[in-house]
């Protein structure tokens, strides 16, 4: 309703899973999700209610609206997680391979995984979500029988 979907760019979304299948086989991380439904805000909640942990997520300064940011569905994005000594594996791996393939994408550390059940997003200091696990939980659950019910009336 809002406009054209993005272009593909299948060069880039080869070289993204291509670096991301390797990364998986070398296990450099681990969870991969991709931010193709609701993008990052979306994939990071999925990630929070799958796992009954939280994150701490910061959100560099950015040209781009808020809104686009947390929730842009476009190609060859991929929100993983790994271990602080796997993310200097990843980083050097990362290196590496930019060397060597020239890679037309980048990686980015956005915040870490918590055991408190807790996703907060800030946007450089300030905080924009901030929400129990349980509760999204919740509020998946319910939103989903709220629209079943609404269909089946």
């Amino acid at each position: 309703k809002t406009g054209r979907p993005p272009e593909i760019d299948l060069y880039l979304e080869k070289e993204v899973h291509l670096f991301l299948r390797d990364i998986i086989k070398k296990r450099i991380i681990n969870s991969a999700h991709d931010l193709g439904d609701g993008g990052l805000t979306l994939a990071l909640a999925d990630c929070c209610i799958g796992s009954d942990l939280g994150a701490d997520i910061t959100i560099p300064p950015s040209p781009l609206r808020l809104d686009r940011i947390l929730f842009a569905e476009g190609g060859a994005r991929v929100l993983i997680s790994c271990s602080d000594k796997q993310a200097l594996e990843l980083q050097n791996y990362y290196k590496n391979t930019v060397f060597s393939k020239s890679n037309s994408f980048s990686i980015m550390h956005l915040g870490k995984v918590n055991n408190q059940s807790k996703l907060s997003i800030s946007l450089v200091d300030k905080a924009i979500i901030d929400l129990n696990v349980k509760e999204l939980k919740d509020r998946y659950k319910t939103a989903i029988y709220k629209k079943i019910n609404k269909i089946s009336l």
